[in-house]
């Protein structure tokens, strides 16, 4: 999906974020996908995974 971009990759309405995100889960998956587009990796090493 690459790196988020504002006004295509977040909700635009409250209809549309409940849409998005039926459970807890579905929002923390959303997080980090925002925090680590890439996947986590490790700053000091570059290792996928931290």
């Amino acid at each position: 999906m690459g790196s988020p971009r504002a006004s295509i990759h977040y909700p635009k309405s409250l209809g549309e974020f409940q849409v998005w995100f039926l459970t807890n889960a579905d929002c923390l998956d959303y997080l980090k996908w925002l925090r680590w587009p890439s996947g986590i990796i490790c700053p000091a090493c570059g290792h996928p995974g931290g």
